[in-house]
């Protein structure tokens, strides 16, 4: 899959897209650096509605590759690479709840896209 990234677009869009393909899986988006090149923010944006322009200090549009092979630390190296965005993964563990913390770095996003178990599921 390749999702659009440009300052214009709404985070929620781009969240929605990801999960058309990884529905057990959430995008978060931290605010952006001060500067350029910066160290990016330790606060995740809690606003959907906002634009991708409210987490980057660059204006560098383009389109994200996404496979279901890739382990979260490639994904989220490459939101940084390429556009400046710093993001983190969260599982699905209920209906509307999301982990606590971001998924770890190692796994792929294929083997954390698992449907919850019977006595779980939603």
């Amino acid at each position: 899959m390749f999702i659009d990234i440009n300052n214009h677009r709404k985070i929620f869009a781009v969240q929605e897209e990801f999960n058309q393909v990884f529905q057990n899986l959430h995008l978060s988006f931290y605010q952006k650096p001060s500067k350029p090149g910066g160290i990016s923010s330790d606060e995740l944006i809690d606003k959907s509605s906002k634009t991708l322009a409210s987490c980057r200090a660059i204006d560098h549009s383009g389109f994200i590759s996404v496979s279901p092979e890739m382990t979260v630390g490639e994904l989220k190296q490459h939101f940084s690479d390429v556009f400046e965005l710093t993001i983190d993964v969260f599982q699905r563990t209920g209906k509307n709840t999301w982990s606590e913390f971001p998924v770890e770095e190692s796994e792929t996003l294929q083997s954390l896209n698992v449907e919850m178990p019977k006595a779980e599921k939603y």
